[in-house]
């Protein structure tokens, strides 16, 4: 993909993520990924197969310049689920391109989620502009 904005996205229930970008160019300067974004592990409206699965809320891409910007999660409380996981397809054998990407994070809210990052076969680095994410602070880093 190109320079593509997830804009205004709202998800819920998802067996796999909310979003996922697998790839996208390195372009530099305004990055390409989610802005203003509404996710939900599980709703009241959740069917019992999904409570088996370990869904993502985001998954991103296996290439740099990618951002979150203002993205709430709520209730990735169970099992393995998480807000976010990393290098989307890397787990794929056929898979080109791997190894740990950087991630900007900004504005990100969570609410009933006991696991903030499950990293996939490749790690990624998340940049955290304002400590939204990590709990550490402004200007901190997960690895």
């Amino acid at each position: 993909m190109g320079w593509i904005k997830f804009n205004d996205f709202k998800t819920a229930d998802n067996r796999e993520s909310g979003i996922q970008m697998s790839q996208h160019l390195d372009l530099i300067g305004d990055y390409a990924g989610v802005f203003n974004a509404l996710l939900i592990g599980a709703s009241n409206n959740t069917e019992a197969a999904l409570l088996r699965g370990n869904p993502w809320g985001i998954i991103g891409p296996r290439t740099e310049n990618w951002q979150v910007v203002n993205a709430s999660f709520y209730n990735y409380n169970w099992g393995m689920a998480a807000a976010f996981g990393s290098c989307s397809h890397c787990w794929h054998p056929q898979t080109t391109d791997q190894g740990a990407r950087e991630y900007t994070v900004s504005g990100i809210h969570m609410e009933n989620v006991n696991r903030r990052i499950r990293y996939g076969e490749k790690m990624d680095i998340y940049h955290d502009l304002d400590g939204s994410l990590t709990g550490m602070g402004p200007d901190s880093w997960a690895s």
